[in-house]
């Protein structure tokens, strides 16, 4: 029941410098076996952020030094808080991507 109740409906926050967002999709580390569902959390508006078009390609990075998946940036970028703002609609959306 926790798995059902919580792994779908919950989403986490997460600075695109964040390291430790790779946990939320390792699967291994998942003791349900499921990954969470970070989001990507603006930058923008910190302080140390000196170009806000640097945030997505800082985030990518991510990728680059292997800590997630292709995959899982597309969720941490798209999938995910698309599903979080759209809930009930995003069956219809699935159907036109």
């Amino acid at each position: 029941d926790i798995i059902r109740l919580f792994v779908p409906h919950f989403y986490f926050g997460c600075e695109a410098d964040d390291r430790m967002l790779s946990v939320a999709f390792n699967r291994k580390l998942s003791p349900v076996g499921k990954p969470l569902k970070p989001v990507l959390g603006s930058d923008i508006g910190h302080w140390d952020v000196i170009d806000a078009t640097s945030i997505l390609a800082e985030a990518y990075g991510l990728v680059e030094a292997g800590l997630i998946t292709r995959d899982d940036f597309r969720a941490l970028t798209w999938t995910n808080p698309v599903e979080l703002h759209l809930r009930g609609a995003w069956e219809r959306v699935r159907e036109i991507i």
